[in-house]
């Protein structure tokens, strides 16, 4: 199950996907994902 959360915050704006069980940030470009600790609401 993939979960798709928007993030938009000061110069952010992309979106964060929890694959397989890790999170992911993306800035939309394919090749630039950075590790982040999420939160569930």
């Amino acid at each position: 199950m993939n979960q798709v959360i928007a993030v938009k915050g000061g110069s952010l704006d992309g979106e964060c996907r929890i694959v397989k069980g890790k999170h992911r940030f993306s800035t939309f470009q394919t090749t630039n994902y950075t590790e982040l600790e999420v939160l569930p609401l």
